[in-house]
């Protein structure tokens, strides 16, 4: 008996460890995808200085100029910020924290890592997003809409016209119903069999989230 306590404490042990290291990739490829985020209001920050310090050595603003200038530059920070303390929370090497939250919030939440990514390769996202409650790990359940959302921006990349993705929320039997849809290809049907299977993917090599 002693010797299976200490067999199931060490595979306890593993498994925790196992699920550290997956989380570790995970972030090291949910970077990749941030760091597309962060790049957009790192560029407007960037062009709204750059004309502040034009209007002012031209001696042409006022203070209408240099509101809209200064109030573009803090949303573009406070979006950065929100994309990192959303990246630090996701770190943290917490049990799961079951907790009440809006659905629709997570969501929108989730939709800061992928937005940016969508528009650049012309990606339409539509919400139908009705604010129901849920109790959830909030962190895991945006991970889970992170990865579908760029699944789906994946399918749509050779989607020559119309691409969308379309999320929404409902009720089914008064239970919260959260989907994520996309105009592009189908999964394959032998890809379909295996959609729970732990690291499988069907993409290519560093392409998989």
């Amino acid at each position: 008996l002693t010797e299976l306590k200490k067999m199931t404490e060490r595979n306890q042990q593993m498994q925790g460890e196992l699920f550290r290291v997956t989380k570790l990739a995970d972030l090291g490829r949910l970077s990749a995808g941030v760091a597309h985020e962060i790049k957009n209001p790192l560029n407007v920050i960037l062009a709204y200085s750059e004309n502040l310090r034009d209007l002012i050595t031209e001696g042409t603003f006022n203070q209408t100029d240099y509101l809209k200038n200064v109030d573009s530059i803090i949303k573009a920070v406070d979006r950065v910020s929100k994309i990192t303390n959303k990246m630090m929370q996701m770190a943290r090497f917490e049990e799961v924290e079951l907790q009440a939250a809006g659905l629709d919030k997570v969501v929108r939440d989730a939709l800061i890592f992928t937005e940016q990514k969508a528009k650049q390769l012309d990606i339409r996202i539509e919400l139908a997003l009705q604010s129901l409650p849920v109790f959830c790990d909030v962190t895991r359940i945006e991970q889970v809409v992170i990865n579908l959302i760029n699944n789906a921006i994946y399918a749509l990349q050779n989607q020559k016209t119309d691409r969308i993705i379309r999320l929404s929320i409902r009720t089914q039997n008064e239970d919260p119903v959260l989907e994520v849809w996309n105009n592009g290809e189908l999964i394959p049907e032998s890809a379909q069999q295996k959609l729970f299977t732990p690291f499988y993917t069907s993409k290519r090599v560093c392409d998989g989230t």
